[in-house]
């Protein structure tokens, strides 16, 4: 078992992706967390679990900048990772090394088939057997992003008593049900008696009241506290600009965001009213929001021979897709060559209507790495509408990169996997 190697371990895990037949339960994870000992180390007033559809990742790498600014140990777990495994694992703003990997693995690895533990949940033991087993001192902090949905994922199972809930928005309804309201349900199971739960406004419109009432019946019915984030209205460019910059008005001063857009301020707004229910002063560490970067997110970055600005976008659902429509109104170009690749379990026709409507648009379909859909199985009115149809999402981007002028743009969205696989091909900007 000691030589087993980092690539055969994470070979193994990704192959652990699901388990016929097993039903969904917390008890694996929860088993697993009594039998190597943890939970007697983790202390629940010192974690905080973030759920929701859009913003998530986001805010939890805001709230990391921000207690790391005020002096805290902080370990973070997100998903999914763009290019390695171990971005998923930080602590101290560092990703994992593969050794404290492996190790921490090593430890979990005899629980797996004896439990039928499968992916998510076994890289969630992983991250928490890093940190918690053994003689080294526990973090300060400990912050994960919910997997998918929240009463079912593997991160409920760590005690805790503060949430964060990111914007709502309908996404995995194969999983969570076809509507808000059902989605919400779900999501707000990571809240238990007595939490502390911060979120974002929750959506306007007909499932609007039925959400707040959902979010009422779990303060009546567990003694939960819920506060909605405080208003950090964002301050965009007065024009397009070939690098706009984006501010955000704060209850504790203004601060440009190196993310832009008004979701960006959203994600900014939640992770400050999370750190000041922890119980810090916002104020004095403001200026670390200014710090934050987050890989796949509108991020602009340099490829090998590209003649004008590229972004990586991994927006992989409506409500993603609809916000970057909106923020991509504040970037100058002439033309925006946009690669494309859309998972089998999402909607592609509000997927993709959205980026078809934008000025100048060159849309050059692709397949994605994971949860592919072929090409073949796209609507035609899809395919003779694009610019572009390509296999190999390489080449769809050496196709863009070699038509794009400097006034023109490229954008990488759809799908973070596919963001992940063509970031390989870079480097950072």
């Amino acid at each position: 078992m000691g030589s087993l190697r980092f690539t055969e371990a994470v070979q193994e895990i990704e192959a652990a992706l699901r388990l016929p037949g097993r039903r969904l339960s917390l008890a694996p994870v929860q088993t697993a967390l009594k039998r190597l000992g943890l939970l007697e180390r983790i202390d629940p007033e010192r974690v905080v679990v973030v759920a929701g559809t859009n913003g998530k990742g986001t805010t939890c790498a805001m709230l990391e900048a921000l207690l790391l600014s005020a002096g805290q140990d902080v370990a973070l777990f997100t998903s999914p990772h763009l290019e390695h495994i171990t971005e998923r694992m930080r602590r101290g703003g560092r990703d994992i090394a593969e050794a404290e990997f492996l190790d921490a693995y090593l430890r979990v690895r005899p629980l797996v088939t004896e439990l039928g533990l499968v992916h998510f949940e076994i890289l969630t033991l992983v991250a928490l057997t890093a940190w918690f087993a053994g003689q080294q001192s526990a973090p300060d902090w400990l912050l994960l992003e919910v997997g998918l949905g929240g009463t079912w994922d593997a991160t409920n199972a760590v005690p805790h008593r503060t949430c964060g809930i990111a914007r709502l928005g309908l996404d995995h309804v194969e999983l969570l049900g076809g509507t808000l309201q059902s989605i919400a349900r779900n999501k707000f199971g990571v809240v238990g008696p007595g939490a502390r739960v911060v979120h974002t406004p929750f959506p306007e419109g007909p499932e609007g009241p039925a959400v707040a009432e959902l979010a009422r019946d779990h303060a009546r019915t567990q003694g939960s506290r819920w506060t909605v984030a405080r208003p950090c209205p964002v301050i965009e460019p007065a024009e397009p600009a070939r690098a706009p910059r984006f501010f955000v008005d704060t209850p504790w001063g203004r601060v440009e965001l190196p993310l832009p857009g008004a979701r960006a301020a959203e994600n900014s707004a939640l992770a400050l009213s999370l750190f000041e229910a922890l119980g810090f002063d916002p104020d004095l560490h403001l200026g670390a929001l200014a710090h934050v970067r987050w890989p796949g997110r509108m991020e602009q970055v340099e490829f090998p021979g590209a003649r004008c600005p590229v972004h990586l976008s991994g927006d992989h659902n409506p409500q993603g897709v609809a916000s970057l429509v909106d923020l991509l109104r504040h970037f100058e170009r002439k033309r925006l060559w946009v690669v494309c690749g859309v998972a089998r379990d999402k909607p592609l026709a509000e997927m993709l209507e959205p980026l078809l409507t934008l000025p100048g648009a060159q849309l050059l379909l692709t397949e994605t790495p994971f949860k592919t859909r072929p090409l073949d199985e796209i609507p035609e009115s899809y395919r003779t509408r694009a610019a572009g149809l390509f296999q190999d999402p390489r080449e769809a981007l050496r196709f863009a990169l070699s038509r794009a002028q400097a006034e023109d743009r490229v954008l990488v969205t759809g799908s973070l996997y596919l963001v992940g696989l063509l970031r390989q091909g870079r480097s950072q900007g």
